[in-house]
């Protein structure tokens, strides 16, 4: 028994040689196959997480994005929407909002988020936006959404000129005119932009610009957010609010708009 057992020890110890594959380096093509997940959600009861997936397409070279929906107890995992992103719970946690992109532009969207599962065949459009969102929020009693777009408006260039009928002339030039400019996160905009506040009533679908917030020349700051006031009058958010705002995107402060009367406040 112990000449077994020391001859097993002895195999054990042995170092035999194990055929290894060649190591396969990353190529270009890789990174068409990683995806991200991002902008996790959780819901006000903690039973279940919404986040987006991002996922490259080698076809069009850009990303897509796409929603999903896992539940914490046992770790379900179902999709909600394709082409959509920026899911936020209701208060009370009975409806997903969320913005779907299609070719008509952004789209406000609610699911009915009562059931794991069930929430693909209950979504409903609330609204056509009329620009993209860089932020969306819930209003306290559950009644309204405010989102925050960012608007394009053209370039001052340094000569006026138009081309000729049927030309095809190169873009305009982006002027500057101080040094230093920074990004951070950021393509160089192909125009200009200006901030504009919405709110949407989620029962009846209406949109309505916070129209006299004087929130023009203004960049959202990376990661700036948008969130209501406890008593739903005021929105807050953090700005680059100068006239170089693209120049100088590290230089921000937090500025509280009235929904009623679209006063800015800091």
């Amino acid at each position: 028994m112990r000449f077994a057992i020391a001859c097993l020890a002895g195999l054990l110890s042995t170092s035999v040689p194990v055929a290894q594959a060649a190591p396969t380096p990353v190529g270009l093509g890789d990174f068409f196959r990683l995806k991200r997940a991002a902008d996790p959600q959780i819901a006000p009861d903690a039973s279940r997480i919404a986040y987006v997936v991002y996922a490259p397409d080698v076809r069009t070279d850009s990303y897509g994005s796409a929603i999903r929906l896992v539940s914490v107890r046992d770790a379900r995992d179902v999709p909600i929407a394709a082409d959509a992103g920026m899911p936020r719970w209701s208060p009370d946690g009975r409806a997903l909002a969320f913005v779907r992109f299609g070719a008509a532009g952004a789209e406000l969207v609610l699911a009915e988020a009562r059931e794991l599962g069930g929430v693909a065949s209950t979504l409903r459009s609330v609204a056509q936006l009329p620009v993209a969102p860089r932020e969306l929020a819930w209003s306290p009693d559950g009644t309204r959404l405010a989102f925050l777009g960012v608007a394009s408006k053209p370039w001052r260039a340094p000569v006026a000129y138009s081309p000729p009928e049927g030309a095809n002339w190169a873009p305009r030039p982006l002027v500057f005119e101080n040094g230093g400019f920074q990004t951070l996160n950021e393509q160089l905009p192909a125009e200009a932009s200006e901030v504009r506040l919405f709110v949407v009533d989620a029962a009846r679908g209406t949109v309505q610009r916070v129209a006299a917030a004087d929130l023009g020349d203004s960049l959202p700051l990376a990661g700036s957010g948008l969130a209501w006031s406890h008593d739903g009058r005021r929105l807050l958010t953090s700005l680059a609010r100068r006239p170089d705002a693209w120049q100088n995107v590290l230089q921000g402060a937090l500025y509280s708009v009235d929904v009623d009367s679209g006063a800015v406040g800091t």
